[in-house]
């Protein structure tokens, strides 16, 4: 539900488990306006709160229009 409502507000627009990778288990594209901002939203999730799993923020760029977020 957590993801479900990030993806609905705008605030994420890719979001799934990864397959064979003992470290990483998956990976969330955030529209926010800075790290911070989505540093938080990740540590609202359910799962980060258990502790199952800790978010890492990375950096990503693309070209403009690159990628379009669903609507």
């Amino acid at each position: 539900n957590h993801l479900k409502s990030l993806y609905e507000s705008g605030k994420i627009c890719l979001v799934g488990p990864v397959d064979g990778s003992e470290e990483l288990r998956g990976i969330c594209v955030f529209l926010t306006e800075t790290r911070e901002e989505a540093m938080d939203l990740a540590s609202k999730d359910p799962a980060v709160i258990a502790g199952r799993l800790k978010p890492e923020i990375l950096s990503w760029y693309t070209m403009p229009g690159g990628f379009l977020p669903a609507k």
